[in-house]
């Protein structure tokens, strides 16, 4: 009896030993008095090739855009593109899908707010049975929804005015002043960056200057500069620049008496590169400008001259295919001088300012061969008016450099008889010492230039 006891004792004595340290493997107490159960573990994602059997969910979520604003993002898979305006869950037969953000445009009556969408990841694997999860984050492009004015003032300066500030006339000062080495002509590309012709320690370079680059005031520096021989012919060097359709960039440069195309390939990283294509002979080439069906139009020497987009394929050595002169009417015939600004308006025409303080307009009648021509539309601006770089709006309004440091706009009704005018809007912002060429980014998305979202 006793033998058994022991061994009876001896054996429940075990099996609680056994059971405590069962216990004590399954439960982690939190507090002395609350013990909780070990969660389970969430398992790692699967990894390996990406399967296309079964069916899953890929869900999106869409950031960063005003209320009640559509997004333009889109997946990418074995059943085609599908568009995404908003955040959603969609079932999905199983495989990998790429992630697509494109810009939108928030409208505005001067100058328009483009966000572009970014995904989490370039691309994603939906797997059966299981949920997928991205973002595509909107962000507004730091130089959209703003008017760019060179300021002239010694330490080239280009300045920067939102929207809100140019609704009517005022006093504002710029949101960004950004120093940078330009001495006259800039342009944008379709991402918001700036190209500009500069001088960067005595050289003449093409510089370019990222979108993000100026979302601030402040020294900036170009993240890709084009220099070279090919740059460098005296003084004044590389002055006004243009893009085509293409996304070349076509460059003035009247000491040589020569325009240069550079072409978009060459613009992606800094060097030396040859221009792609010279046009030669010509009389001190000044502003440039694309029509919508691609012809080239410069300012040059007294006249405004075209190359047709056929000729535009090799060098040219030859005159341009026409040579405008533009004249006042009678009783007083005076003819313009030295054309600082080029644009087209959404109808085809043809704007010119002339050093002196007038705007004129070419019709398309007007600039169908050489010719000395009396536009129809004449604009004089008042005596201390010099008139530079002209842009137009969103709304068909034209924005120019007006008198001492001012910038002015004449709205669309102005622009459509001849006679004095005086500006609707005129931006006397105690920011601008002397403006130069004016842009804005996007440009309206009616007008054939390169640097509007597409």
């Amino acid at each position: 009896m006793i033998g058994r006891s022991r061994f009876a004792l001896a054996l429940a004595t075990t099996l609680l030993a056994v059971t405590s340290a069962a216990c004590r493997v399954s439960v982690e107490p939190l507090g002395d008095d609350d013990p909780t159960p070990t969660p389970t573990p969430t398992p790692d994602p699967p990894t390996g090739p990406c399967e296309s059997t079964g069916t899953g969910t890929l869900s999106i979520t869409i950031t960063g855009l005003p209320a009640g604003m559509k997004a333009k993002a889109a997946y990418d898979g074995s059943s085609g593109r599908q568009a995404v305006t908003e955040s959603q869950s969609v079932p999905l037969g199983a495989g990998l899908y790429v992630l697509i953000g494109d810009a939108v445009v928030a409208t505005d009556p001067i100058v328009s707010t483009v966000y572009k969408g970014t995904p989490s990841a370039p691309s994603v694997c939906v797997r059966s049975g299981q949920t997928a999860t991205v973002e595509v984050a909107y962000k507004a492009v730091p130089t959209s929804n703003k008017l760019w004015a060179l300021n002239g003032n010694g330490a080239a300066e280009l300045l920067a005015y939102p929207s809100s500030a140019l609704q009517a006339s005022g006093s504002p000062a710029a949101a960004i002043s950004a120093r940078v080495e330009i001495p006259r002509g800039f342009a944008f590309d379709p991402d918001g960056g700036l190209w500009a012709t500069a001088q960067v320690s005595g050289e003449s370079v093409l510089a370019h200057y990222t979108a993000d680059a100026l979302a601030s005031s402040g020294d900036k520096t170009p993240d890709i500069k084009i220099s070279g021989a090919s740059l460098s012919f005296g003084a004044p060097s590389a002055t006004e620049i243009a893009f085509d359709d293409k996304g070349n960039l076509w460059v003035s440069a009247p000491a040589a008496k020569k325009i240069l195309r550079f072409e978009a390939a060459q613009l992606t990283a800094s060097g030396s590169p040859a221009p792609s294509l010279t046009i030669t002979d010509v009389d001190a080439p000044g502003p440039l400008a694309f029509d919508a069906s691609g012809n080239l139009w410069a300012g040059s020497g007294n006249n405004v001259v075209e190359y047709t987009a056929s000729r535009l394929g090799a060098a040219i050595s030859s005159g341009p295919d026409v040579v405008l002169a533009a004249q006042t009417p009678p009783p007083v015939v005076t003819p313009y001088q030295s054309p600082s600004g080029l644009a087209f308006d959404a109808a085809g025409n043809l704007w010119v300012d002339y050093n002196g303080g007038a705007i004129v307009r070419f019709t398309s009648a007007e600039r169908a061969a050489s010719a000395t021509v009396t536009p129809q539309v004449q604009l004089a601006l008042d005596v201390a008016a010099l008139a530079e770089g002209i842009a137009f709006d969103e709304a068909g309004g034209l924005w120019f450099a007006y008198s001492a440091g001012k910038i002015a706009r004449l709205g669309p009704t102005q622009l459509t008889a001849s006679g004095a005018v005086t500006p609707s809007t005129v931006v006397a912002s105690p920011t601008v010492a002397s403006a130069g060429s004016v842009a804005f980014y996007p440009a309206p998305a009616a007008l054939p230039l390169f640097g509007k979202v597409r």
